[in-house]
């Protein structure tokens, strides 16, 4: 089972429904693992790590999460790892690239 670590700002500007993204990743990457996906509990050890944002300043970043994650990834509204992505392809694409990290168990991290 791979455990997903996510943080997520403040929320002081949703621009959108940042639990349901979380939950499309979560079942894209399912699909692309063939394995469960499970979310990490706040301060619990990851495979990986999404800081979802709320609106395109992306304030919430990297710092401060958990480091044994193998790898992190900041989304927010049209925003994927600061570069432009529509609220659709975010879910796939994002899912696609934790794919391929982690069946390469990559130790970058945040």
């Amino acid at each position: 089972m791979i455990s997903l670590g996510v943080r997520y700002c403040g929320g002081c500007n949703p621009a959108y429904d940042r639990i349901k993204l979380v939950q499309q990743i979560r079942e894209k990457l399912q699909v692309a693992l063939g394995e469960e996906v499970s979310l990490a509990l706040p301060g619990a050890q990851a495979d990986t790590m999404l800081v979802v944002c709320g609106c395109p300043a992306c304030c919430a970043d990297g710092e401060g999460v958990n480091k044994s994650a193998g790898s992190c990834h900041i989304i927010g509204p049209d925003l994927m790892d600061y570069r432009s992505a529509t609220m659709e392809e975010i879910p796939v694409r994002i899912a696609d690239e934790l794919a391929v990290e982690l069946k390469n168990k990559p130790s970058d991290g945040c």
